[in-house]
């Protein structure tokens, strides 16, 4: 759901330890028990407009290419 907010250009909010964070970044806060959520939609309002200019959508080659890379130094191989 996250890519979609965020190709759509809308800020996103995500669970902490979901994996999210890389994709989102700047780009939305995180939240830990749902119970978090109006307090952390509340601070996105507030700074709507510096969230969505953190923005910046991850193609599907940039992530495999990053994921690569990651795998790469964990088998010792050149990047």
């Amino acid at each position: 759901m996250d890519a979609k907010a965020l190709s759509s250009g809308l800020p996103a909010v995500y669970q902490v330890g979901s994996g999210h964070d890389e994709l989102v970044k700047g780009g939305g806060l995180p939240y830990s028990v749902p119970q978090d959520i109006p307090a952390v939609l509340e601070e996105m309002v507030a700074g709507y407009e510096g969230f969505q200019d953190k923005i910046k959508v991850t193609s599907v080659s940039e992530a495999a290419d990053a994921y690569l890379e990651v795998y790469a130094g964990c088998l010792g191989l050149p990047v």
